[in-house]
Formats: C-alpha cells, structure tokens, sequence
C-alpha cells in the first residue's frame, strides 16, 4: 500500500525537476538508502499506475538502472 505522505514528498520532487536516487549522503557524510526511492521501488505496480493517471506538462520517468519507465 502506498504511503500518502511519501506519495505526496515524490511526486513534489518528481514535479519539479529533482531526481530521486536509490541512495542520499546523508548528514554524517555517509550514503544511505533514500527513503523516497524505497517506497516506489516497494509500490512499482501501484506508482506506475498513479502516473498513467496523471495529466502532467512534463512526462515523468522512473529510471531504475536497467530499467525505465516514462509515463
């Protein structure tokens, strides 16, 4: 099931030009698992269709290394 506010966060990120990585430095200098990219990778099925949905100026993509999904 999809988190309505982490739905909200990524597609404000997504909206507005920012890339959401599998990984973020994090505030000790460190990289760690980027929350955002988690919660599409753990809903694709569902967030794939939430975009075919979406009437956007700009297609969004979802670019998974291997794999990519523009909508």
């Amino acid at each position: 099931m999809i988190d309505l506010h982490s739905s909200v966060e990524i597609y404000d990120h997504l909206m507005n030009g920012r890339i959401i990585n599998k990984r973020r430095l994090g505030s000790h200098g460190d990289f760690e698992s980027n929350p955002m990219f988690e919660e599409i990778i753990k809903n694709l099925e569902l967030y794939k269709n939430q975009y075919d949905m979406t009437p956007a100026v700009n297609p969004v993509e979802l670019n998974l290394g291997d794999f990519s999904y523009a909508a």
